[in-house]
């Protein structure tokens, strides 16, 4: 077997050419990119025998039949963006009405 196999949240994914000087980013690089939702800190690497490393690890060295899955980011992360982001919009433009309306009242 001289392929990774890149599978998960990236935007193709399938068996890449097995290349020595190749890290985690490379591979995931070829195969895309990371897809929307992609958890890239919960990126794993699985070995042939099934032994499970975090991608970043920088002590894990890629071999033929190795497979690194990105998953999917949790649900509640990204609920949490999405409130944060639309808060920090509306604070925004009250903040820019309140200081209009004060200018124009002088």
């Amino acid at each position: 077997n001289s392929f990774v196999n890149v599978i998960g949240r990236v935007a193709a994914p399938g068996k890449i050419l097995y290349n020595s000087g190749f890290s985690y980013e490379d591979y995931i690089e070829v195969a895309g990119g990371f897809s929307n939702r992609a958890d890239k800190d919960e990126a794993v690497i699985v070995k042939q025998k099934g032994e499970r490393y975090l991608a970043s690890d920088q002590k894990v060295k890629l071999e033929p039949g190795d497979t690194i899955l990105v998953p999917e980011e949790p649900e509640s992360k990204t609920k949490f963006m999405d409130i944060l982001t639309t808060t920090l919009t509306i604070t925004a433009q009250i903040v820019t009405v309140v200081g209009v309306i004060f200018t124009l009242s002088k």
